[in-house]
């Protein structure tokens, strides 16, 4: 019932002359805790990098935990999961609106990539392969229905707001999804990196922090 605002930060290569440039969008990790956010030290550092390599990077904020003892539940935590992928889908979809009018970042429309740390991987894998609200197991659909009073089923309907899919290629760096029912062909390219000895999120098959 309260409206949080939400930013995001863009790095520019320094410099160059090109009239158009690659994008990566970046969400951060933090196990979806609100003490983490987009000048999270690990993306700061993947996108410094990235603009010496000619890229724009934005890294959007997200909705996290409130409560620490919500990332115990397993309800709470489907539905910060299931608001973060609105929020994600709500920064991709004032970016291309940006692009599709004044293009203050000179964006390639046509090479935008994305990646996520953990949580953020998290978010930015259920936007790219979700497409039908029945593909969500049953035993969390009626939680993922509650959020924002049914939202999700909106951005399905809409997803990217009416654009297709702008996502050329996906970093997948220690995230997971909730069920392998919710994998659909796309035209998105991964690359998934993930430790098998990760304790927040489990490699293979799991519950976040070793949980029940």
């Amino acid at each position: 019932g309260n409206t949080k605002n939400l930013y995001y930060d863009v790095y520019e290569p320094e410099g160059d002359t090109a009239e158009l440039r690659p994008l990566v969008i970046l969400w951060h990790g933090g196990s979806f805790m609100d003490l983490f956010s987009r000048t999270s030290p690990d993306i700061v550092v993947m996108a410094k990098d990235l603009t010496k390599m000619g890229y724009v990077v934005i890294s959007p904020d997200y909705r996290g935990i409130r409560n620490p003892l919500d990332f115990f539940d397993m309800k709470a935590l489907v539905q910060i999961l299931i608001g973060s992928a609105i929020d994600g889908n709500k920064a991709i979809c004032h970016i291309l609106n940006n692009i599709d009018n004044e293009n203050p970042f000179r964006i390639n429309k046509e090479e935008i990539f994305a990646g996520g740390v953990s949580g953020g991987s998290i978010l930015g894998l259920h936007i790219l392969l979700l497409e039908n609200i029945e593909d969500i197991p049953a035993q969390f659909l009626n939680w993922a229905k509650e959020v924002e009073g049914g939202e999700l089923e909106d951005m399905l309907a809409n997803k990217y707001c009416g654009h297709p899919n702008p996502i050329k290629g996906f970093i997948n760096i220690s995230g997971a999804i909730l069920d392998t029912s919710i994998i659909h062909p796309t035209n998105t390219t991964f690359l998934h990196l993930h430790g098998k000895a990760d304790e927040v999120v489990s490699i293979g098959v799991g519950i976040p922090q070793g949980g029940t």
